[in-house]
């Protein structure tokens, strides 16, 4: 099985750590991908509701184990929370949806922007 960590900022950010042949070998691959969830309310932003989600594949014949966290954004270039991580595993070929509403659980706030 090779383990893959997906980071998320929210912005979401998506990590993975790919075991190779070797127990010894390691290859460390990390994603981002632009999240905003719910009714948005800060300035900048048009007004509306967002619902974003990112699929996670794993096209590999092993099973996979990764992990994710969110890693929120404020207004006026100030930094936000970051979420603990969260881990998963995926089967060859499986998918699964990280979605809006997990982030929403995550941070206790009606809207979000930022990673996974």
């Amino acid at each position: 099985m090779k383990p893959l960590a997906l980071a998320a900022p929210l912005p979401l950010a998506l990590g993975s750590i790919a075991r190779a042949s070797s127990a010894q070998d390691t290859i460390v691959v990390q994603y981002a991908a632009k999240l905003l969830c719910g009714t948005s309310n800060r300035p900048g932003v048009a007004l509306g509701r967002y619902y974003t989600a990112v699929n996670v594949h794993n096209p590999a014949r092993d099973s996979v184990l990764f992990r994710y966290k969110f890693a929120l954004t404020r207004p006026n270039a100030q930094p936000g929370p970051i979420t603990p991580w969260t881990a998963a595993r995926l089967r060859s070929d499986q998918a699964l949806e990280i979605e809006c509403t997990d982030s929403l659980v995550r941070i206790g706030d009606g809207f979000a922007k930022g990673s996974r």
